[in-house]
């Protein structure tokens, strides 16, 4: 055998064939050779394959007289879609239609049952409860959005949509028409192992990150230090480990429509259908019921502490307002939670 040639014993041949990025699901043991004497050329060009995930080269395999290529870069070579679904253990080629989830409210509150936190909302405040080792800190999600509506000095913005302590405000869609297409984006920090997020105001992931690395663990320190908890204090954030944390979002509460009142709320516009993106990727469409109060969510997604995880809402359906053509939201809150989710919505 030629020294070019090197033997390989493979899970499966397929591994092999989808790239070094794609995992390895074992069904039986062959041996094959990894064979750099072939060349592939597209062309008359030679290509060579280099592994998207370690950089490592990539070379066609023989097995029983046949050639094998590295089907991620044979695809990518020809410009043809490629992706791996670990649900079905199927390989995607092509242009693949996503499974977009429906989801409805798994409960609801209706505005006589919230309460709202003496100081819920801001930064400067945080509150210790006896939920294990969880620091209860209050922290902001950053909100944008793709328009809103402005009347004389009063602002109808996105940044309205985080505080329950202010039902006067909402946010409104600022275009003409009924808003269909407009979206809402919410960078949101839901909880971790050791830490929860509650309104607030840092507005942006470095100030988020900056905090966790900085002033969190002497809040941490002060807010158990008279709790029986006191030496059950969870490890410091620092730099080197803070993505050994995960940032979680377990659920999502909106309070659709303009709910300062009754007359608000019905003579302008509530959304019907908020389709929802996480992180570019993940697709829900939210049904959203023509209820004036909190609709909760049921919905989870993890990502690294060190990263937001960015959700985007955009208005397909709404319910007409009697009077007014604006779409409104009071509310849209991202909770990391699970044990007593949606403080102060109730049952604390």
């Amino acid at each position: 055998m030629m020294n070019s040639k090197r033997m390989l014993v493979l899970g499966i041949v397929v591994g092999f064939i989808l790239g070094g990025a794609l995992s390895v699901f074992a069904s039986s043991v062959i041996q094959a050779i990894l064979n750099d004497q072939v060349k592939v050329l597209l062309n008359g060009e030679v290509q060579t394959f280099v592994d998207e995930t370690t950089g490592e080269m990539q070379y066609p395999i023989t097995y029983k007289d046949r050639t094998y290529l590295p089907l991620r870069n044979i695809a990518n070579l020809v410009g043809l879609e490629i992706d791996y679904d670990a649900e079905t253990n199927s390989v995607l080629l092509g242009k693949n239609e996503k499974t977009i989830k429906e989801l409805t409210p798994s409960k609801k509150y209706d505005m006589d049952h919230i309460e709202c936190a003496p100081d819920a909302g801001n930064a400067s405040e945080y509150y210790y409860e006896d939920l294990g080792d969880a620091v209860w800190v209050g922290f902001g999600n950053s909100y944008s959005a793709s328009s809103y509506l402005q009347e004389g000095d009063k602002k109808y913005e996105a940044i309205n949509l985080r505080s329950v302590l202010d039902m006067d405000n909402c946010w409104a869609e600022g275009v003409a028409g009924s808003g269909i297409g407009e979206t809402i984006t919410v960078k949101a920090f839901g909880s971790s192992e050791h830490v929860s997020w509650h309104g607030g105001d840092q507005d942006n992931h470095d100030d988020v990150i900056k905090f966790l690395l900085n002033d969190y663990n002497d809040v941490v320190e002060e807010a158990t230090s008279n709790s029986h908890n006191k030496n059950q204090l969870p490890p410091k954030i620092t730099s080197a480990n803070i993505d050994n944390y995960s940032n979680n979002m377990k659920s999502i509460a909106i309070i659709n429509g303009y709910a300062k009142n009754e007359e608000t709320f019905k003579n302008n516009n509530r959304v019907k259908k908020f389709k929802l993106t996480i992180n570019n990727d993940d697709e829900y469409i939210l049904d959203l019921e023509d209820f004036m109060g909190v609709q909760v969510f049921d919905l989870e997604y993890s990502c690294k502490l060190s990263k937001p995880i960015e959700l985007k809402f955009e208005i397909l359906e709404v319910y007409k307002g009697e009077k007014y053509d604006d779409t409104c939201v009071t509310m849209l809150y991202v909770d990391g939670s699970s044990d007593n989710p949606w403080y102060p919505y109730g049952g604390r």
